[in-house]
């Protein structure tokens, strides 16, 4: 019996030898996990990516780290645009995109690449590469017809008002423009003509000065020279209905 209460207690002393064991081992794993989710929220916190020169903003705010730190060394992170936005890593200029070599935040300043301010002096091509209706504003439909680039009547880049027109650009007749709806067209007391505008109007900066040529019209003197439209009869006039030629036989002095 002595040998038998023996041997249980020594079973009994080393169950619980073990389960003491197996406490202190679990509460020393409970620590150890604890002190290393404090030591990795604490670097969490801690780390400001702000000081790195690189703020998180607008898209950047939920790309995991991985999506742009692709190797371990964080000096070899590119902090320009295009570093990423390559069409590699990140996306990058589309098709149809304007030809430029500037950095991406030159003019888009927003996640949604929105076009904040637009520089023009850092774009590779003329003004229709981009101006084509598609990429950028181009020309509508009552605009002149020309193939002469824009910068040649526009010159400023922030509006298209305040245009300079150079007429030798164009091959088209005067009329094909000067038609009252792309350009200006004849006045309500014009004299009534088909001819066009250079057959009187030698300028292109006035339409002062013109010199008529009277063998263009085919009505009679009367229809435009009634004072309205051209010289008419004096007050002193003789009284006649009778057609101005057949007393003036000159088209030049009465």
């Amino acid at each position: 019996m002595r040998a038998y209460h023996r041997s249980t207690n020594r079973i009994v002393g080393a169950r619980h030898t073990c389960a003491a064991m197996y406490a202190v081992l679990a509460a020393l794993l409970v620590l150890l996990c604890a002190g290393a989710a404090s030591a990795q929220t604490a670097n969490t916190i801690a780390f400001d990516h702000n000081q790195t020169g690189f703020p998180l903003t607008g898209g950047h705010i939920g790309v995991p780290c991985e999506g742009c730190h692709t190797s371990t060394a964080s000096t070899l992170t590119p902090v320009n645009c295009s570093g990423c936005h390559n069409g590699g890593i990140a996306p990058g200029k589309s098709a149809g995109h304007v030809r430029t070599t500037a950095e991406c935040d030159s003019c888009h300043t927003s996640a949604a690449w929105r076009i904040m301010h637009f520089d023009h002096a850092q774009v590779s091509g003329t003004c229709s590469s981009c101006h084509n209706g598609t990429q950028a504003t181009g020309k509508s439909a009552s605009h002149i017809q020309t193939t002469a680039e824009c910068s040649t009547c526009h010159k400023t880049t922030m509006s298209w008002m305040g245009a300079t027109v150079d007429h030798t650009g164009f091959t088209q007749p005067c009329s094909s423009c000067h038609n009252g709806t792309m350009a200006t067209g004849k006045g309500v007391t014009h004299i009534a003509t088909s001819a066009e505008c250079s057959s009187c109007h030698a300028s292109t900066t006035s339409w002062l000065g013109a010199t008529v040529d009277h063998t263009t019209f085919t009505q009679p003197c009367a229809s435009c020279h009634n004072g309205t439209a051209a010289t008419g009869k004096g007050a002193t006039h003789i009284a006649t209905s009778a057609l101005c030629t057949n007393c003036h036989a000159s088209t030049v002095v009465w």
